[in-house]
């Protein structure tokens, strides 16, 4: 009797433990799955479900623009320019004769003033790129590679007045010489990009922009441009 009775506690105390062993339900088993990459060979592997593309970043503010070397020289004193205070406005004066400035040092320099936001950086660059676009003729052709990076960030600071200025200083210089719309050609792709996102805000003022390039690059130049345009979807602004 006293073995029977031990017999029977001992499957009651195994049964009873059977019970109390949690059972795996499917939400665990679907949380065990490995996270892969795609199309990968670990895509192929069980328990394991492919990771999704990254969720692009819309962005909603202007990006600041860094501390240029035009500032840098305006602060130093280096550059050939002062302020007049006139009751129409204030302009700039040169303090040396315009048409014996070294354009492959100012000219790239002034377009880098282009991002500048606060007077009277930005006074100066402005005014100093208009004079010089005006003056420069045949000596803003071999400039051209130098100033691309300089309208490219002036463009990425996504701030409407840079913006504007910068695309009325485009017309200016392909309006300059018959050679600066060619030259610009293999420049067209890290330029439209930005033109894409804002040719929406106002149609008017993008019809002039192209009408000018159309005008001023020639053919090959403008099958180009329409051909980059196009390839470049619009990014919708927020």
């Amino acid at each position: 009797m006293a073995k029977s009775a031990s017999f029977l506690f001992e499957v009651r105390a195994r049964s009873a433990s059977v019970k109390a062993k949690p059972i795996r339900s499917v939400k665990s088993a679907s949380a065990a799955m490995r996270p892969v990459p795609a199309f990968s060979i670990e895509s192929l592997q069980k328990n394991t479900y492919v990771m999704g593309p990254p969720k692009a970043q819309k962005q909603r503010y202007m990006i600041q623009p860094k501390a240029t070397s035009f500032r840098m020289y305006y602060e130093r004193g280096d550059l050939p320019i002062k302020m007049e205070y006139l009751t129409g406005g204030d302009k700039i004066a040169w303090t040396v004769d315009i048409d014996k400035l070294d354009y492959g040092l100012y000219l790239p320099l002034f377009f880098d003033g282009l991002s500048e936001t606060r007077h009277p950086y930005k006074t100066y660059a402005r005014q100093g790129v208009q004079d010089l676009l005006a003056h420069g003729g045949d000596k803003i052709y071999p400039v051209i590679p130098q100033l691309i990076i300089p309208i490219k960030n002036a463009l990425n600071t996504r701030n409407v007045e840079v913006m504007c200025v910068t695309l009325k200083i485009i017309q200016q210089l392909v309006m300059s010489s018959d050679l600066i719309g060619p030259a610009l050609v293999p420049f067209y792709r890290q330029l439209l990009p930005m033109f894409n996102a804002y040719k929406v805000k106002n149609s008017k003022y993008r019809r002039n922009r192209r009408a000018h390039i159309h005008t001023h690059a020639q053919a090959r130049s403008s099958s180009i441009f329409r051909f980059q345009l196009v390839s470049h979807r619009p990014a919708k602004f927020q």
